[in-house]
Formats: C-alpha cells, sequence, structure tokens
C-alpha cells in the first residue's frame, strides 16, 4: 500500500515578515516516520556560538528556551571582553534561572587565545554542570571534565554523543596528531545513533562569509567525524550555514544520496552547520556562498537579524530528527528531515 510523507522547506521573506513555501516534494515512505519524533524521548538541543551577553544574546537563549531546547551546545566565543563572573551571571539569569540545566561549550579565539583568563571561565563553566553531564563526560584523558573543560570534551546524554575540541587544540600547528585520535577514540565502540563534533572555527570552503574563508588545514578532523556519521558544528563567522550531505569534505564531495529534502546520514556522511549568530551577525556573503557544497545560508543579504538559533529534536530510537532555525522570534528556515542510519558501533580503531 502506497503511503506519502510531505517534506516541506521553509525560508522566511523578512521584507514581507511571512513564511513562503519554497519546496514540497513527495515521496513513498513508511508513514511511522512522520510519527517517530513525537513518539519517543530523546533530546533537544540548541546550537548557538559568538554569543557576548547583551540584548541579542539574551534573544538567542529565549528562542532555545522557548522552543524547548533541554542542552546548549555554544562553540566559543563568550562575552568578547574576559569578563568571566559577568557571563557567569549571564548563564544563571538566562539559562539556569529559567529552570534549565545543560550546557556545553568549547573555547573560541576571543576565550583562550593568548589569554590565560579561559581557565577563570572554565571554573564558572565547571561548576555550573550539571551531575548528569559531569557523569557522562570525559576530557582526552579519560577523566571527568576539569582542567579540560572546553579543551577536549567526550559527553553523551539521550542517545547523542557529542565530541568538543577547543580552540587552541584546533589551531595548533600539529593539531590534527592530536584531534583525529581523539575523535576517533570517543567514536569507538559507541552505540549512540546521533553524532556531533563542535569547534569553534569552520573550514574555508564551508564558510559562505565575508569572513574566515581560508584554508586552515583541519580537513583531518572533519573527516574523522564524517567516517563515524556525525554531524559538524562550529562558530566563528556570524552567520548561519548548513552544507550539503558530504560524502568527502577535503576533496568537497557532495554524496550521491544527497537530496533537498532528506538528509540521510550513515557511517561515512555527514553535514556541516555554522551558527556564530548568538548575538553578533549576520556577516556579508563571500565568495563561497553560491559553491555547490552550500545548501542554505543567513547572512546579511537575507534581513538585519543579528541572533540566531538552531535547535534540534533528536529521538532517541534513532530514526528522524527535526531542527529548525530561528532568526529574531521567527523561523528563517526548517531544515529537511535527518534520518539516521548510524546503529551499530563504528569499528575504527581507538588509537
Amino acid at each position: 500500500k502506497l503511503q506519502f510523507l510531505y517534506f516541506i522547506d521553509f525560508s522566511l521573506n523578512p521584507k514581507k515578515n511571512f513564511i513562503t513555501i519554497i519546496t514540497m516534494k513527495t515521496t513513498k515512505s513508511a508513514i511511522a516516520l512522520l510519527f517517530a519524533v513525537g513518539c519517543t524521548d530523546g533530546l533537544k538541543v540548541g546550537f548557538v556560538g559568538d554569543s557576548g551577553y547583551k540584548d541579542d544574546a539574551i534573544n538567542s537563549y529565549r528562542i532555545m528556551r522557548e522552543h524547548g531546547a533541554e542542552l546548549v551546545l555554544q562553540n566559543g566565543d563568550f562575552d568578547y571582553k574576559d569578563d568571566y563572573s559577568g557571563w557567569g551571571e549571564f548563564l544563571d539569569a538566562n539559562w539556569y534561572g529559567e529552570g534549565k540545566k545543560h550546557i556545553l561549550m568549547s573555547s573560541g579565539n576571543h576565550d583562550t587565545e593568548g589569554k590565560a583568563v579561559f581557565q577563570k571561565y572554565q571554573e564558572q563553566l565547571v561548576r555550573r554542570l550539571s551531575s548528569e553531564l559531569l557523569s557522562n563526560c570525559k576530557g582526552r584523558k579519560g577523566e571527568n571534565l576539569g582542567s579540560e573543560y572546553g579543551r577536549w570534551g567526550n559527553c553523551v546524554m539521550n542517545g547523542v554523543r557529542i565530541v568538543l575540541i577547543g580552540w587552541d587544540e584546533m589551531k595548533a600547528d600539529d593539531a590534527m596528531e592530536e584531534v583525529v585520535p581523539f575523535i576517533n577514540k570517543s567514536f569507538a565502540d559507541t552505540t549512540e545513533p546521533w553524532r556531533i563534533c563542535m569547534w569553534h572555527r569552520p573550514e574555508g570552503l564551508y564558510n559562505p562569509g565575508s569572513r574566515h574563508y581560508k584554508d586552515y588545514n583541519t580537513y583531518p578532523a572533519y573527516e574523522a567525524c564524517r567516517e563515524h556519521g556525525a554531524i559538524t558544528f562550529s562558530g566563528h563567522s556570524h552567520l548561519y550555514s548548513r552544507s550539503k550531505l558530504m560524502s568527502s569534505y577535503s576533496d568537497v564531495t557532495v554524496s550521491p544520496d544527497d537530496e533537498a529534502d532528506l538528509l540521510k546520514l550513515t557511517c561515512g556522511t555527514s553535514f556541516t552547520i555554522i551558527n556564530g549568530m548568538a548575538g553578533s551577525g549576520p556577516d556579508a556573503p563571500g565568495p563561497h556562498l553560491v559553491e555547490p557544497q552550500i545548501r542554505k545560508s543567513y547572512t546579511s543579504n537575507d534581513g538585519g537579524e543579528s541572533t540566531g538559533a538552531l535547535v534540534c529534536d533528536f529521538p532517541d530510537n534513532g530514526e528522524v530528527a527535526s531542527c529548525s532555525f530561528f532568526v529574531g522570534s521567527a523561523p528563517a528556515f526548517f531544515l529537511p528531515p535527518v534520518f539516521c542510519n548510524v546503529f551499530k558501533p563504528t569499528t575504527l580503531s581507538k588509537e
């Protein structure tokens, strides 16, 4: 018996303030997939970066709260002022004080580069870690997070495994010699269907903005995450972007399974997300905006909103996730359904 699913991709028209349907496609599929997100426990995750702690950052955290995020992933550049106490107060007022418990962060260049103050940020963040994350996060040495918080992290929560790597750790000349083994070890022998790699700076070819679009020699990290079927997430550029489904990041090869209205993750495929609009943005478009590996973006050409948050609902049965990117108070993009086929432990070496 034929059954039909409708996959709809929306785009916000900022000038007219309404949502227009861009594409609609009918496909043959099991109708049960439509209900998978709502029928199982899982985890709602908010993705942000480059926040500061003024009004726009307050709005980005409000967006995540209003749309049910249970865990925030912030990929660096906390407050731009080295005000670690003020940053802690911001988190208390806009997340913890609103009944939320879970935040994980990786460091950005404004937090660590040439600065001893990052230890103070670590103290603020570790002190606020929920008991659940304290018991389910390890650093590179295999110990509980502490001095490694924001630099190295291997965390699991409700069917989602998250690998976090800091700015300095990704930037060093020999960085990949330590980063790639850490990624492989973190994902080896794991069964979580949803996997995320997070660091601050994206590779230039996947950045459609006018800044930070060079080659940074971090492709081995991207490829390691792709081999494990992990989504990669970064910031640094003050915009939003999503790539197509990639079968190679370094060779810029789009997977033959890529579809405009469905993302099918397997071990060996991945897509990358940039969101550096938690309080500063958007950047102007750059030379890579029109290249074929970029699927969606929000730059200054798309409107004047400076606040953006991505919220994804990952069901713990590993079937279909749903994600929406919000600017201001309205959805700019509904990502297509993300179908996960990463069920078995990956078998790459732990070394």
